[in-house]
């Protein structure tokens, strides 16, 4: 089939959602069909937010892949870089318009990338020589354009979901936007989302066919295990982005500031941040007294992220901190904790009790979950593994490898071409 892929998040973007959209893109050709990526161009993107993906220029230089980089209107909402010609004081207007633009649109039930997806409809409304539509989303209303682009051609439309868009968990208010979900989703031949009660949480009552397929990790995760040959860093290592008050580090630090005091004070631990919210991690190591053991580096490389997980002692993934949740929040399985599955040598994942992350890491004796009540026992499990001795282990299996669930994408895409 030829297939319109719409994506935002795409290299050399530099984002979890990334790695999910690159492989997917990966899977098609080799399957034989022929992709043309709708992205953002990356010339508006601020260079730290970008980085080479690798093998990406022998694969996109096949004949079945073309790309189309479409410009933003306004790149300052999603941290694009102003004209360097503009005065200071109109920077900082527009960057001040910019971040109210930013909450109307969120509150409003959709995101600030609307002004994108409006330019996507303009380049792509013409188009004629597509069999299937496929979206990975968010940002939701990236699903707009594809959704007309499908009805005017008729050909089928395959919405993806990384995360749930109405009921998230990380939004404290927003319009419901429901009524137009539920439009998009009867349209659509085939549903896929990357956990089980996300996806029920997606349809509700809406019979439509779909398919659960989780994130994965790319085969240079599995490049950066020979760190395990070597005993590790003292360091436990959060790599991503903080939403306050659901997912927030702050049960984790208690959990930190309870493990010290067992040990008598000895600070031969350290806590390293890799992310945006630098600033959110930083308040909290001070509230907790924990501002000497805590680094933050900031946004950093793929690898660089990678190479330290390995080499550490614990990563820390946090779901929702909430004891228990309701569907939307069970099902978050985020892109950094397939990640630390594969690459961490320990991995501390705080999530509900009733959560899909504790059903799939079932039997994974390097994952262990919390709640975000359990400080104690926090504290408790990371005094057994300082205390426990370095051990040679062989090499764990590969759980969550992209080749697979790629071809397992493409196939059901395969299934929707043969009907």
């Amino acid at each position: 089939m030829r297939i319109l892929f719409i994506s935002f998040f795409y290299p050399p973007i530099k984002a979890i959602a990334t790695v999910r959209t690159w492989n997917v893109c990966k899977a098609l050709i080799a399957a034989g069909h022929t992709v043309q990526i709708v992205t953002v161009d990356s010339n508006e993107i601020a260079k730290e937010r970008l980085e080479s993906v690798p093998g990406f220029n022998e694969a996109a230089s096949s004949e079945l892949y073309s790309e189309l980089r479409v410009p933003s209107p306004w790149p300052v909402l999603h941290g694009g870089q102003p004209a360097p010609s503009k005065g200071s004081i109109y920077l900082s207007i527009e960057k001040l318009f910019a971040r109210i633009f930013s909450k109307l649109s969120i509150w409003s039930g959709f995101d600030p990338m609307i002004l994108w997806a409006l330019e996507v409809w303009r380049w792509i409304r013409t188009k004629t020589d597509v069999d299937l539509v496929l979206i990975s989303g968010g940002p939701f209303s990236s699903f707009f354009p594809g959704y007309y682009l499908s009805r005017r051609l008729g050909c089928p439309l395959v919405l993806d979901y990384r995360d749930v868009w109405n009921n998230s968990p990380h939004t404290k208010f927003r319009i419901s936007t429901r009524t137009v979900e539920r439009r998009l989703l009867r349209h659509s031949k085939l549903v896929t989302a990357v956990s089980p009660s996300c996806l029920t949480s997606i349809l509700g009552c809406e019979g439509r066919p779909s398919a659960v397929v989780t994130n994965g990790v790319s085969e240079q995760v599995y490049q950066y295990r020979c760190h395990h040959l070597q005993p590790s860093e003292s360091l436990v290592v959060y790599a991503g982005a903080l939403y306050p008050p659901k997912r927030s580090i702050e049960p984790f630090f208690d959990a930190l500031v309870k493990f010290l005091e067992k040990r008598g004070g000895r600070n031969n631990i350290g806590f390293l941040y890799l992310g945006p919210s630098v600033d959110y991690v930083q308040e909290a190591a001070r509230f907790y007294g924990l501002a000497e053991i805590v680094e933050c580096k900031g946004i950093v490389s793929h690898e660089e992220a990678l190479r330290t997980q390995a080499k550490a002692l614990v990563t820390l993934v946090i779901t929702t901190i909430e004891d228990e949740a309701n569907e939307a929040d069970r099902g978050i399985l985020t892109g950094k904790l397939f990640e630390a599955i594969e690459l961490a040598r320990n991995v501390l994942v705080i999530s509900p009790a009733n959560s899909d992350a504790r059903t799939l890491t079932a039997g994974m004796k390097h994952v262990r979950h919390f709640t975000g009540t359990q400080h104690a026992g926090m504290a408790q499990w990371l005094e057994e593994l300082f205390n426990t001795p370095f051990v040679l282990e062989p090499p764990r299996p590969r759980y969550f490898a992209w080749e697979e669930l790629g071809a397992r994408f493409a196939k059901h895409l395969n299934g929707i071409g043969n009907t």
